[in-house]
């Protein structure tokens, strides 16, 4: 749903550029122009993926942060913040909700509303269409000689039709593999001039698809319901298909014609349709828009071509692409336990060479850790999940068969006994919640040593210390201060059970 919402808000950003550069340049620009902006614009609408680049906005805006990244505060559970293994995903064999309560939790209620929204303007286009269909159908074929030497004149792969109906009042086409020119019953066939340019008109149509287009336009619309600009887009797209229908046709009978053809978009406008969504109609849209727009045309230049094109590219690079990352200086961040970070996650072989060393202490109570396949064994049993309630220290791996869950005593690994995913979760929360007693702290910190390859020799009778590998060396004093033992409060039953007595009854 991020991604959706994403996609809506980005290209929302692009419809407001194109719609200055429409308001800027509508009557200076081929009308093609902007066609192929609102092609972007519905491209970015429907595809869930961008291409980034160094130009876009979104780039710019990225660098207009502040480089300094805050550390995000998040409480975590005491020692086994340090201590514990990051748990992988469970395995097919784990414990899952119901599917109907997974399909509920998976289904918000943002996205009930938009699948709402989205079948009520699918239901009113498609109702609206199929009755102005139906109605269409009841239409007859046209004989007569003009129409019949029109049709001769104007041959396509897919065969077109004219019909006439006493249903409508103007011009119009409908249908993509066998289109059809419906006209008027009381159509003028002594006006030929008109006739002509009304015919040209819906060619136009039918040749550049624009049924189509118009399709794409709806579906667009359907989806990104919840998008005002959406709908702006919407309207102003299906004007310049009639913009650039309406210059087309100019072009082709020349720019004498200019007058002649917007009589005839006047004359159709006094005899307007209603709605009927996925056709194109002759005189749908603004009238006086489409007027002044034809008075205005002038011969197209190689400036306002270049000036287009410029405009084109430039408004993908800028609004239609994704950012390419922050500044080359600056890391790629990554929070790790609520901490942001500049050094990446631990690849899966490193996690299991880590892995290696936190359980290298159970090998000799039988539970062997294979770095390899990245999975552990007792006693020929396979070992999914393990926690150490001593340790306080736990691990769950992708793969297995078993949920085990180990008791490590007085230093001994006395036995692991089955447990469920539920169980173990449970006794997680419970031992991450229990107070810290010295026998945990001992092996706390013998696990948090462990995993950093320490190594000791004897110099002038001290001992030294070294975690990295004997680069630097330091004595039993800074190695405490370094990793110091957490304070523990010692506590009899009596003291405890009366605290959590307590306790309860705050609670």
């Amino acid at each position: 749903m991020n991604t959706f919402l994403s996609m809506s808000s980005s290209a929302a950003l692009m419809i407001l550029a194109v719609v200055v550069i429409r308001a800027l340049f509508i009557h200076k620009l081929p009308k093609k122009t902007f066609m192929m902006l609102w092609g972007i614009v519905v491209c970015r609408l429907l595809l869930p993926f961008t291409i980034s680049s160094p130009l876009s906005i979104y780039t710019w805006i990225d660098r207009l942060r502040p480089e300094e990244l805050t550390t995000v505060n998040q409480s975590s559970p005491p020692i086994t913040s340090q201590l514990t293994i990051p748990m992988s995903l469970p395995d097919s064999t784990s414990e899952l909700p119901p599917i109907s309560d997974q399909i509920i939790a998976f289904v918000s209620p943002i996205v009930v509303i938009w699948i709402v929204g989205a079948a009520i303007c699918t239901l009113f286009f498609t109702i609206t269409y199929v009755k102005c269909r139906r109605e269409f159908q009841t239409s007859l074929p046209v004989h007569h000689p003009l129409a019949l030497k029109w049709l001769d004149e104007h041959k396509l792969t897919r065969s077109i039709q004219i019909r006439q109906s006493h249903r409508i009042r103007s011009p119009l086409t409908y249908g993509i593999k066998h289109p059809v020119i419906l006209l008027p019953k009381n159509m003028d066939w002594s006006n030929v001039e008109q006739l002509q340019y009304i015919l040209e008109h819906e060619f136009i149509h039918i040749r550049r698809f624009d049924q189509v287009s118009k399709l794409l336009l709806t579906a667009v619309l359907c989806i990104h319901w919840f998008n005002p600009l959406v709908w702006v887009m919407y309207m102003l797209a299906n004007r310049d298909i009639e913009l650039s229908c309406d210059e087309t046709v100019v072009r082709s009978f020349g720019e004498t014609t200019k007058r002649g053809y917007a009589m005839s978009l006047i004359t159709m406008e006094e005899r307007k349709n209603r709605i009927t969504p996925l056709s194109n109609h002759f005189s749908k849209n603004a009238i006086e828009e489409r007027i002044v727009a034809i008075m205005k045309m002038r011969k197209t230049t190689a400036a306002a071509t270049v000036l287009a094109l410029a405009l084109i590219v430039g408004a993908t690079t800028v609004f239609a692409t994704g950012s390419s990352g922050l500044k080359q200086d600056i890391d790629t961040a990554y929070a790790i336990e609520g901490t942001v970070t500049n050094k990446p996650p631990l690849s899966e072989q490193e996690q299991r060479s880590e892995m290696k060393k936190v359980l290298a202490p159970y090998e000799k109570f039988g539970l062997i850790y294979d770095e390899e396949s990245g999975r552990s064994t007792y006693n020929g049993k396979t070992v999914r999940q393990f926690f150490d309630e001593i340790a306080h220290l736990g691990f769950s791996e992708l793969t297995g068969e078993v949920d085990l869950d180990a008791e490590y005593t007085k230093g001994e690994l006395s036995g692991l006994i089955p447990a469920s995913q539920t169980e173990f979760d449970s006794r997680t929360k419970e031992i991450q919640s229990m107070p810290i007693d010295a026998n945990a702290t001992e092996v706390s910190q013998s696990f948090e040593i462990s995993t950093l390859s320490l190594m000791s020799r004897v110099d002038n009778g001290a001992t030294q210390y070294s975690t990295d590998e004997g680069k630097t060396w330091m004595t039993q004093a800074e190695l405490d201060a370094m990793y110091p033992v957490p304070k523990v409060e010692w506590w009899t039953y009596d003291e405890y059970k009366a605290w959590l007595d307590n306790e309860t009854i705050e609670l």
